[in-house]
């Protein structure tokens, strides 16, 4: 194990990763009114200016808002999701522009594909306002069945909640103190931090967790939170937009667990035995462990620049367990492999020690160490 320890690179890298492929309907569900119809009736309210657009600034504000719920929010949610995406001013979206969104006979085809994206994510964000259950937990949750990052790039939030639910759900569970206001209180070992009630664009915005209730989404902007609080982003972002700039793994482990986490620089070595001695152990010991990929594509099927759970080693059979966040399915066509991937339900999947060395970039692990205490 000393030897392991040794080839430790104390540097974390700092990614902007890119968001899970989104689910979108194939058609308008049966209670979502067409989305200009959403626009003509609320849209005289939401250009406090009186200029005929929204800026991203007003659409930023208007995702905080509580009191614009269900299609609104959904609408909202879908020019927020675009905005983000482009990183430019919704001058573009003008009340005339809205108010053709159903039009599917547009000229241009810019505008065609424009007008198919906002309408199929305002169907899935109306399906995802509409169909999370609002209590905090809902049966056994949490669990790592159904979970889905959503639009925001922070696998490097999600992989690490995702071994934490892995190792001790009821653990992570303890973390929740519900407040009166419907806001939630979160109790990491060394920091705590205030989630205000999510609003329904907010809910459709941040990962699912299915039918399991909310807890997913608060804790998620409560990790994005803490970056705010820590001056790392603008001070009025929201948890779910702080998030979305990229961030470590690492920090996010550390947050969760309050220990320091050690790094393995896998480009710098490739001894199987090794690293299958410090996941084993570390799993073994009860602590946490992750992996990632970097920008290079080493395997089908196996998304890059990504963080991932790890859950599990198979000493035996020399095989790590891993957990996509992304809680996606894959079914390969020929032998299993990095030519032809790794079957995947639920985003969990297998794979053997020796092409586990050649396709991620390092391994992040629990120590025994207590991380470096920072303000609350």
């Amino acid at each position: 194990m000393n030897a392991v320890l040794s080839i430790v690179c104390e540097l974390c890298l700092t990614t902007v990763l890119a968001p899970a492929p989104m689910r979108l309907p194939d058609a308008r569900p049966e209670k979502a009114p067409p989305f200009s119809d959403v626009v003509r009736e609320h849209f005289k309210t939401w250009d406090q200016t009186g200029r005929g657009y929204l800026t991203a600034e007003e659409v930023h504000h208007l995702v905080r808002n509580l009191s614009v719920t269900g299609p609104a929010a959904a609408v909202i949610a879908t020019l927020h999701h675009y905005e983000r995406i482009h990183r430019k001013n919704l001058v573009r979206f003008s009340e005339q522009f809205l108010l053709s969104v159903n039009n599917e006979n547009a000229t241009q085809e810019t505008d065609r594909k424009l007008r198919l994206f906002l309408r199929t994510r305002y169907w899935h964000y109306f399906n995802q306002i509409e169909q999370t259950p609002r209590q905090l937990f809902v049966g056994d949750a949490p669990s790592l069945d159904g979970i889905h990052q959503g639009a925001v790039g922070d696998c490097f939030v999600i992989a690490p909640i995702g071994s934490a639910v892995a190792r001790n759900p009821e653990e992570v569970r303890r973390w929740f103190h519900p407040l009166p206001d419907g806001g939630c209180e979160l109790v990491f070992p060394q920091r705590r931090v205030r989630v205000p009630r999510l609003s329904d664009a907010e809910i459709a915005l941040t990962s699912s967790a299915g039918s399991q209730g909310m807890w997913l989404k608060v804790l998620e902007t409560g990790v994005g939170l803490t970056e705010v609080r820590s001056g790392f982003e603008r001070s009025d972002e929201s948890g779910e937009d702080a998030v979305d700039h990229g961030g470590s793994a690492r920090e996010t482990y550390r947050l969760l667990t309050g220990r320091s986490f050690g790094r393995v620089d896998l480009m710098k070595t490739r001894e199987p035995e090794r690293i299958g001695e410090l996941i084993s152990q570390s799993l073994r010991e009860g602590r946490l462990v992750g992996t990632g990929t970097d920008r290079t594509r080493r395997a089908n099927h196996v998304p890059t620049n990504h963080d991932y759970a790890i859950i599990g080693y198979d000493a035996e059979r020399r095989l790590v367990h891993l957990w996509n966040p992304w809680g996606n399915r894959v079914s390969t066509q020929g032998m299993p492999g990095i030519e032809n991937g790794f079957p995947t339900e639920g985003g969990k999947f297998s794979v053997p020690l020796n092409d586990f060395v050649r396709i991620f970039r390092a391994v992040v692990y629990e120590t025994r160490e207590e991380a470096r205490r920072e303000q609350s």
